[in-house]
C-alpha cells in the first residue's frame, strides 16, 4: 500500500487566527481519525538565516514579505515529507530575529498542517 502525505495549508494575515485553527484541525484530525502522526508546521520556522546582518539591521526586516522567507526550503521540506523522508525544520528566534542553530526533527507523516501568513503565496 503506498502511503501518501496530505497537506492542508492555512494563510491569513497576522492575528487571523491560523495558528488556532490549526490546533483546532490537529486536535480534531488526532482525536477523531486516529491520526496520532499528523503535524503542524509554521512558516515562520522559514524565515531566512539573516546571521550576516546585526540585530539592528535585522530588526528593520520586513518579515511580512516573501522575500523574508526561504520557501525553497520549505518546498523541499514539503516534498520530502511527501516522499516519506524526514527534515530538519529550522527553529527562528524571535528574540534575536534569526534562526538557532538546533532544528526540529520531523519525520514523515499522513497529515501536515502548513500555516502562515504566505503559505499560499
Amino acid at each position: 500500500m503506498n502511503k501518501t502525505t496530505t497537506i492542508i495549508g492555512i494563510s491569513g494575515a497576522s492575528g487571523s487566527g491560523k495558528s488556532v485553527l490549526a490546533r483546532h484541525l490537529h486536535q480534531r484530525l488526532t482525536e477523531s481519525q486516529s491520526l496520532d502522526h499528523a503535524r503542524i508546521l509554521h512558516e515562520d520556522s522559514y524565515y531566512r538565516d539573516r546571521s550576516d546582518l546585526s540585530f539592528e539591521v535585522r530588526e528593520l526586516i520586513n518579515y511580512d514579505h516573501p522575500e523574508a522567507l526561504e520557501h525553497d526550503l520549505l518546498v523541499q521540506h514539503l516534498q520530502a515529507l511527501r516522499d516519506g523522508k524526514s527534515v530538519e525544520v529550522p527553529q527562528y528566534d524571535y528574540a534575536t530575529h534569526n534562526r538557532r542553530a538546533e532544528t526540529v526533527s520531523l519525520g514523515p507523516v499522513p497529515v501536515v498542517i502548513l500555516e502562515g501568513i504566505l503559505v499560499l503565496h
